[in-house]
């Protein structure tokens, strides 16, 4: 008689013992050969059952029968399924095979209470190999068929989640191989998963970015997230940006990255476009007022570590209205652009020219060491050179000259704003000696900058006396048509110069520093309006509050805010803070601190200005902000120009991706209403709909919306 096992996992000393082959020669040696066999079997601690050729049970040992419930006696003699039923019928098919002289086959075992047992099956044969008996060693594996189970519906999940992602998802180890990703990658890289498999993830990045990328996923895996924006080669070499952010996790002891990439392409371009715009000029594409001072402050600080000079030019067209009222508009601009490019190619490559508004250009001339007033001078006069040649109009003939003038750092001014007075100032004196000629400033020419003093003092005694005002502009849902908040809006009545706008003002505010108790005014006097409406019963709407880039400086902000507030018994909720760009980008991760301080009081928070400061998107999309204000000198050509309309509908698109509401500011006609509410804008203020109004019509006003 041959004894047969089938194979499955690892056994014990005993199972290993009912796994060798028996050849039995004699009726005496079958029966002491299975008295051994029953006495291995009831030494296990897995069930063991032994049914006959006709499958009753002949021998179960006590595991077997304490998870049956059963006394031996009870079941001997009986059909084994009777105890252990399978849905399939009672012949299980690794019976089957032995009886037939099969392969070894390992088959589960189900019970009617839902367990599953891994069963061995042992056939006993006699010498002619006919089927005499069979030993059934049991296993539960109930649990561990639940966990299989589970964890094939979740993978199975993960799998359709990863395949449905509308981004490129991967798996990369510390060697930066991949290790899972999924088809969005293959088609972005057009490269198929045998090549994918041995590439490393550093090879589809742009080169120029690998090293960043690197640097990221180190990081990755020493601190375990991290975020990076970077360019992937694409299928036809081309190049597309993407956002990943990188998260890291331990799988079978072995540390690997798990990363999300989204297409962000479109993104950057309008960013970019943007970013341009809002640092260069339209008409000649020079550097603008923003990127003017930005590069004069890096200038003044190279000068200053080195000991260098640096010097400022101004540079104003003479007579230049002469040329738009006889010329036209058009042909003026055509003309600004021809002294942009001449004015240009007569600089050195570390200087910077920019157009600082109308005829007006500015100049910055660094890395002067030796004879500066010569140096300069020649650059001057280059300059007058240069801008004096004759324009071929569209067949019509017209020449310029130019006044300019020059302040040196530090001789005349060691902060950007004074050498910028002092250079005007000079400029001013160029004039009034018969123009076309350079001065250089000199303290008797500082007429402009009294004239800003002067200013300041009116402007200390003006919040004094109480010649400061609020108006209050309605904000317009475009979808109701309904009032769904205000802006509240600075005026100085001075007792002389009459109405003066903020623009007249502010600028000298924000230079001296009076604009920090000037904004507690406001502040203060929008919380006690407040205070006052809700007193009478009036409907609230948020109010809009300007936060100057100097006020948001200050260290005591919120505090100061929250003092107010609790002043007046008015909840933050009631307030919109309106900031600029350029104010949150000076110090991103500070910025962030503070709006969310601000936002966590319950305060709304919108960026005012959007498109003229140069916001990264990467900032902006963490920023707590809940608005973007699209600025008015975007809005009051929209009906006509192209070029504003691609912005504003940029803009528009960007901020609903960033899941922003997006408001308009400076509508005065029904073509540039149309255009924004075709687009998606979602609220809108200005002429059109509403002049800023006095706190008693604004409730008027409410009260009828």
């Amino acid at each position: 008689m041959t004894v047969a096992m089938v194979s499955g996992q690892s056994m014990s000393g005993e199972e290993q013992t009912l796994r060798q082959p028996l050849f039995l020669a004699s009726a005496r040696e079958a029966q002491e050969t299975l008295r051994q066999l029953l006495n291995a079997c009831d030494a296990l601690n897995h069930p063991v059952f032994i049914h006959d050729h006709e499958f009753r049970i002949r021998f179960a040992n006590q595991a077997y029968l304490s998870r049956a419930e059963a006394r031996l006696d009870d079941i001997l003699g009986t059909p084994y399924w009777r105890v252990f039923p399978r849905s399939e019928g009672p012949v299980p098919s690794c019976l089957r095979a032995l009886r037939q002289g099969g392969e070894e086959e390992v088959e589960d075992i189900t019970t009617a209470s839902g367990e599953t047992f891994f069963c061995r099956a042992l056939a006993i044969k006699d010498e002619q190999g006919r089927y005499l008996y069979s030993v059934h060693v049991l296993e539960d594996v109930t649990e561990r068929r639940r966990l299989e189970e589970e964890l094939r519906r979740e993978r199975a999940l993960t799998d359709a989640t990863i395949k449905c992602a509308p981004g490129v998802f991967y798996v990369i180890d510390r060697q930066y191989r991949f290790v899972r990703w999924n088809s969005y990658l293959n088609r972005i890289t057009g490269l198929s998963n045998e090549v994918l498999r041995k590439t490393s993830s550093l090879d589809i990045v742009h080169p120029e970015d690998r090293p960043l990328i690197a640097a990221k996923v180190k990081e990755v895996f020493r601190i375990g997230y991290e975020e990076a924006e970077a360019r992937l080669i694409t299928v036809d070499k081309g190049v597309r940006d993407f956002s990943f952010t990188g998260q890291r996790f331990i799988a079978n002891g072995a540390i690997y990255l798990a990363g999300f990439g989204t297409d962000i392409t479109e993104y950057k371009r309008a960013r970019n476009r943007l970013e341009h715009l809002a640092t260069h000029d339209r008409l000649t594409g020079l550097p603008n007022r923003n990127l003017f001072f930005d590069r004069l402050q890096h200038g003044l600080d190279t000068a200053a570590r080195h000991g260098q000079q640096l010097a400022v030019l101004f540079v104003d067209l003479d007579n230049f209205k002469l040329i738009n009222d006889s010329f036209g508009h058009q042909k003026g601009d055509l003309l600004l652009t021809r002294v942009a490019d001449n004015l240009q190619a007569c600089m050195r490559k570390q200087d910077t020219v920019s157009r600082f508004g109308g005829d007006e250009f500015t100049v910055i001339a660094e890395d002067i060491r030796e004879a500066p007033e010569d140096i300069v001078a020649a650059t001057a006069e280059r300059i007058l050179q240069e801008v004096a040649v004759c324009y071929d109009l569209g067949g019509r003939q017209a020449t310029l000259s130019a006044s300019v003038g020059i302040a040196f750092y530090p001789r005349d001014g060691k902060d950007g704003i004074t050498l910028l007075n002092c250079a005007d100032a000079a400029m001013y004196r160029a004039k009034e000696i018969g123009k076309n000629n350079y001065q250089f400033f000199a303290a008797e020419m500082n007429t402009h900058a009294a004239e800003r003093r002067v200013l300041e003092n009116e402007l200390r005694n003006g919040l004094a006396r109480g010649e400061l005002f609020l108006l209050y502009q309605p904000q317009v849902d475009l979808r109701s048509g309904r009032i769904i908040g205000v802006e509240s809006l600075l005026r100085w009545q001075h007792p002389q110069r009459g109405l003066l706008l903020p623009d007249e003002f502010i600028p000298v505010a924000e230079a001296t520093g009076l604009i920090v108790p000037i904004g507690e005014w406001v502040l203060r006097g929008v919380c006690e309006q407040i205070r006052e409406w809700s007193a009478s019963g009036m409907r609230l709407l948020p109010v809009a509050v300007n936060l100057s880039p100097r006020q948001f400086r200050q260290q005591e902000i919120v505090s100061s805010i929250q003092n107010i507030l609790l002043d007046n018994a008015v909840a933050a909720s009631n307030l919109e803070f309106e900031l600029t760009e350029t104010c949150v980008m000076e110090s991103p991760e500070l910025a962030t601190k503070v709006l969310q301080r601000l936002k966590d009081m319950g305060a709304s928070l919108s960026i005012d200005d959007f498109g003229t400061g140069y916001s990264s998107l990467q900032y902006l999309k963490r920023f707590p902000i809940d608005k973007l204000k699209i600025d008015s000198h975007f809005i009051s050509d929209l009906a006509t120009d192209p070029e504003d309309q691609a912005i504003v509908s940029a803009i528009i698109t960007m901020g609903h991706s960033l899941n922003l509401n997006v408001i308009a500011e400076g509508v005065e006609t029904p073509q540039q209403m149309e255009f924004l509410r075709i687009n998606g804008c979602d609220s809108v203020q200005g002429y059109y709909l509403n002049r800023p109004l006095s706190a008693q019509r604004t409730a008027e006003l409410i009260g009828l919306a």
